[in-house]
């Protein structure tokens, strides 16, 4: 898994001379996290990630990819997680659409994601909503169901207040579900890069037993010949399924 991941992100440092083209756009990103569980649980999280997303007049495709070393506060040690989509796409109209395919890796499992994503904007108000299934043929055989909203209101072409809120389903030897609500806010500079840093609470049930975490985290991007953050959350490389569905599984 990590070798086919470390291939999509060669693949996207190959496709990054495309860039000079008003067509075709890019980013790279790195970010921090840190989550707590009500159990006393902890752990850090460090991301390295990138996509690009290239224009075809009425389509267009979209990769990104990321991976994460996580550390725990205890015996377990550290471990690695990621991901890897492709995104096919609708846009220049009032609603875009879009399907996503892609790789997961969770705590050494190899897994298979799917999923449908739409994106919209009123004015100053950014929309995307996402659908997005994984499944892990591993000694346990567990499958995910993730559906989530995320919003942005642009308060300046540069600066957003964003917020989510997602429900997700595990199938593996007993049920789990879980609400997730984040609030946060990004800021683009001047050069292109963007600040970002988000609060995201997870509420979770499995059988009655159910769990709780409180996440903060921030990150760094630098955006290639995106334009605004506006322009980028409206019609760049923002479509989010497959990150979405891959940081749900981590806090899981």
């Amino acid at each position: 898994m990590k070798k086919i991941l470390l291939g999509a992100a060669a693949a996207i440092a190959i496709a990054a001379p495309s860039v000079a083209f008003a067509d075709t756009s890019g980013y790279v990103e790195g970010g921090y996290e840190n989550t707590e569980y009500d159990s006393g649980s902890e752990f850090d999280a460090i991301h390295l990630g990138g996509g690009f997303y290239h224009s075809m007049g009425g389509w267009a495709i979209q990769s990104d990819a990321r991976m994460v070393n996580q550390e725990w506060n205890n015996p377990f040690g550290d471990d690695s997680h990621g991901y890897a989509a492709l995104h096919a796409v609708t846009e220049g109209g009032p609603w875009d659409f879009g399907a996503f395919i892609g790789l997961l890796d969770y705590y050494g499992d190899s897994g298979k994601m799917i999923g449908a994503e739409t994106r919209t904007n009123f004015g100053n108000l950014s929309l995307q909503g996402t659908l997005g299934y994984g499944d892990f043929e591993s000694f346990s055989d567990y499958n995910v169901w993730d559906a989530h909203l995320d919003a942005s209101f642009f308060l300046s072409p540069n600066f957003a207040i964003t917020g989510g809120a997602g429900y997700t389903e595990w199938d593996a030897f007993t049920d789990s579900d879980a609400l997730t609500l984040a609030l946060g806010g990004a800021f683009q500079f001047a050069n292109g890069f963007t600040l970002a840093g988000e609060y995201v609470n997870t509420d979770a049930d499995n059988s009655g037993a159910g769990w709780e975490t409180d996440t903060f985290r921030v990150s760094l991007r630098f955006d290639i010949n995106g334009g605004s953050l506006q322009d980028i959350t409206n019609d760049g490389a923002s479509w989010n399924g497959g990150v979405q569905l891959h940081e749900t599984m981590l806090r899981w």
